[in-house]
């Protein structure tokens, strides 16, 4: 929330990307295929998009996307966004083949996650909005409650996206990855 607040003030029109530190990329020239895809559609729609993975197996530890209509840009609408289910549940997901595992890479405009975020979480955006405008962060941050973009945004808006992501891709934050890896 606060590095949008950061892209936006600097560029009310910027399409942001937001990717995160413990994942493995193979086959890097599709992946930036990917995230072009990605952007266009953030720039098509004013929407949330997401890359999915298309799952191997039944994970608890990974969200899950359920793909809706196909969009003109390569991607889907998201029919539901499910944070961490439980193994039946993922098995589930696994089976029905219109699943994808969220990589925790996001890119939309900065105008549209704020839009968001206030609409979703504004007890967390009144004091970083605050926070932002006073230069006050550092008192600020430890008092915000800490809530994961998926839950509080990811799972509850309406414009939300899914590029797959066509690409070899691993979340290497746990032991288990570094033995399949």
């Amino acid at each position: 929330a606060y590095a949008s607040l950061t892209v936006h003030a600097h560029n009310p029109n910027a399409i942001a990307g937001f990717f995160s530190s413990d994942h493995r990329i193979g086959n890097v020239t599709a992946f930036q295929h990917t995230v072009r895809q990605a952007i266009e559609l953030a720039t098509g729609t004013d929407g949330l998009i997401t890359i999915g993975i298309t799952p191997d197996r039944p994970a608890t530890g990974y969200g899950y996307i359920q793909a809706g209509e196909p969009t003109t840009q390569g991607g889907f609408r998201v029919d539901k966004f499910v944070e961490k289910p439980n193994l039946a549940k993922a098995q589930q997901y696994l089976e029905s083949g219109n699943y994808f595992w969220n990589a925790g890479i996001f890119v939309w405009s900065a105008k549209a996650i704020l839009q968001e975020l206030h609409t979703y979480a504004p007890d967390l955006m009144k004091p970083l909005q605050r926070a932002f405008e006073t230069k006050t962060i550092v008192n600020v941050f430890p008092t915000l409650k800490k809530i994961s973009i998926d839950y509080v945004v990811m799972e509850h808006a309406q414009k939300v996206y899914v590029i797959p992501g066509d690409f070899e891709w691993d979340d290497i934050g746990d032991w288990v990855a570094l033995e399949r890896l």
